[in-house]
């Protein structure tokens, strides 16, 4: 999950660029990221569910998933018409604090 954050973070903010080469970097990092970063999640949310809460917990997580995915395309293409491609720098920097937070807690439930 570390990994992942770290590379969906960096994927972000290569959408910033208007180089076709950082853009298309920056697809591949996406892919990467989300790769490392979904299962990893789905995982997490098993073990810490339990077997008699674990596919409930998990069907919540995938409905949660793709009702983002459809809010977060409406809401980021008004951003980004409103801020243009600076609005990838709040999803990198979102995402980055994600992966601090989870250094943080790592550390601190030893």
């Amino acid at each position: 999950m570390l990994a992942g954050s770290a590379v969906l973070a960096a994927s972000f903010f290569c959408f910033i660029s208007s180089r076709a080469s950082h853009i298309y970097g920056g697809a591949v990092l996406l892919s990467i990221g989300n790769g490392l970063m979904w299962p990893s999640v789905m995982s997490l949310l098993s073990v810490r569910a339990g077997s008699r809460y674990q596919g409930t917990v998990q069907g919540f997580a995938g409905s949660s998933g793709a009702l983002a995915s459809v809010l977060g395309m409406v809401v980021g293409g008004i951003l980004f018409d409103n801020l243009g491609a600076q609005i990838f720098a709040v999803s990198g920097t979102t995402i980055a604090l994600v992966f601090v937070l989870a250094i943080v807690a790592a550390t601190t439930s030893r």
